[in-house]
């Protein structure tokens, strides 16, 4: 299997301002603190600015007009409200609220800006959250600092969820596939999010109390050194589930998953009703559920729908069934954790939902029909095995489960994979896998694929039988290594593979 590596980065920013000293100048007026205030001294890029920061009651000012300066932007003041703007960016403040505008999205922030001697100064907090720049501060120079140029291009914004008010605490998904694959995963609270991030074409996820929502109009390209600022919102629901057990009483809360076109998406039962946003036409596929205070296996759900984003208020029934299906992998009568495909023929998209089993199986509910076992990849050495087991269900409705055990062969080769280039071995870090089939058509599916180690070795369980077998490198086509590998009373008789290397 290929392995991607992840960037993960949560991010924790603790301001902490213990200023000591004595009171340099007082305010007040209309437009005044009406307090006192300790100046401070700033610095932009390095350069010291003669408009200076100041310290009330514990929260820092900072004056807006030299940031916008700093950026290439300009400041416009209104009679009520006033307008910050560089580039493509458009922040709109007032003095005296923490309502506040960027780029057209409300947001909401941490602290009031304050108009003093007809300048707008915003709270040190909210100065990152806004300008998406660096902002530091010295206590024993009493200086604010702050850094416009950025090594890394930047995504800062502002989450809400459906109901348009700042997420307390979410988390955010970044992906991008190009120029290559990297991911980012950030903590945030109160809205308010910033990250560090590569060159590419972002999309995102936004993950609410424990559910995750695909955001399908986030699509962002990054250069180096670009700050972007990104407004994501949770999906305002457009199809009502009602989930209700066979006789009609309500599921009070609990979870759903749902599948459409091959995409995942994890909703929340709140007294037996669950909302979702479709945002594209097709199939969906309800067939996974979590009721609260019931064991994990009690229940199980299977509905379809064709579902389209142009209609509005649509409303479903999901009824909750007990299983009547347990499927068991295992090796020598005992019981293997792994992950396993089930074709549904009921499905138009022709995709396989991937389920675990925890504890060596899974139990499902399934309608009258006939579907396949296709696969099951073992999790304790990662092969992956190829199964056309099929199960055929004649009464749905039933008060035992029935058991249906796939058994991994016996046989056990372990052996070793090197790459020679003249008479010198070379590493291997670009080899994924060693795929096991019985047939020399890459179209038909293998009998097994198995993970090649860092030092060369692997492990696979193969039935008896004649095998061609194959190596895939990353992102390359699949490469034949031999034509004529034996298993035999459960050995290989040549289970060591040499590779030259031109």
């Amino acid at each position: 299997m290929r392995r991607h590596r992840w960037m993960i980065v949560t991010a924790v920013i603790l301001l902490i301002f213990v200023i000591k000293g004595s009171v340099e100048a007082a305010a007040g007026g209309k437009e005044g603190t009406g307090q006192s205030t300790a100046w401070l001294k700033l610095t932009i890029d390095g350069r010291p600015i003669a408009d200076k920061p100041y310290l009330n009651k514990g929260t820092t000012m900072v004056p807006v007009a030299p940031i916008a300066a700093a950026l290439g932007g300009k400041v416009e003041d209104a009679i009520d409200k006033t307008k910050v703007q560089w580039g493509d960016m458009a922040v709109i403040l007032a003095s005296g609220t923490k309502e506040a505008t960027i780029n057209g999205g409300e947001v909401l922030l941490p602290e009031v800006p304050v108009k003093l001697n007809g300048k707008l100064y915003l709270p040190f907090k909210a100065i990152v959250n806004v300008f998406g720049i660096n902002a530091g501060y010295k206590p024993n120079e009493k200086t604010v600092e702050l850094t416009t140029k950025n090594k890394k291009a930047i995504i800062y914004g502002y989450a809400v969820d459906k109901y348009g008010q700042p997420v307390t605490r979410g988390e955010i998904y970044l992906s991008s596939f190009s120029p290559k694959l990297v991911g980012y995963e950030l903590r945030f609270w109160n809205g308010f999010y910033r990250i560090e991030v590569e060159e590419g074409t972002y999309s995102a996820r936004l993950k609410i109390n424990d559910y995750t929502f695909n955001l399908p109009d986030i699509n962002v390209q990054i250069r180096n050194n670009d700050r972007v600022f990104v407004h994501l919102a949770q999906p305002k629901p457009n199809l009502m589930i009602n989930v209700h057990y066979e006789d009609g009483q309500p599921v009070e809360y609990g979870s759903l998953v749902l599948r459409l076109n091959g995409r995942e998406a994890k909703i929340e039962i709140d007294q037996g009703k669950a909302e979702y946003k479709v945002s594209e036409k097709g199939q969906l596929f309800i067939d996974e559920i979590s009721v609260n205070n019931s064991n994990y296996n009690e229940w199980d759900v299977y509905e379809l729908y064709d579902v389209d984003p142009n209609e509005r208020n649509k409303a479903v029934d999901v009824v909750v069934h007990r299983p009547n299906v347990r499927l068991q992998a295992k090796n020598n009568g005992k019981l293997q954790n792994g992950a396993m495909e089930l074709q549904y023929p009921q499905l138009a998209m022709q995709f396989s939902p991937l389920y675990n089993l925890w504890e060596g199986e899974i139990v499902l509910y399934l309608p009258i029909g006939t579907y396949h076992w296709v696969n099951f990849t073992s999790y304790s050495n990662g092969q992956k095995f190829k199964i056309d087991k099929a199960i055929t269900i004649t009464d749905e409705n039933v008060n035992t489960a029935t058991v249906i055990v796939w058994e991994m062969p016996d046989s056990f080769i372990s052996g070793n994979v090197q790459f020679m280039k003249g008479s010198s071995a070379i590493a291997i870090s670009d080899i994924d896998e060693l795929v096991f089939s019985t047939v020399a058509d890459f179209s038909v599916p293998p009998v097994a694929s198995v993970s090649i180690e860092p030092d060369g070795s692997y492990d696979a369980y193969l039935p008896d039988g004649n095998y061609y077998v194959f190596y895939r490198s990353i992102g390359k086509m699949l490469q034949i290594i031999s034509d004529m590998f034996v298993v035999a009373d459960g050995k290989a008789a040549s289970p060591n593979f040499v590779i030259k290397i031109d």
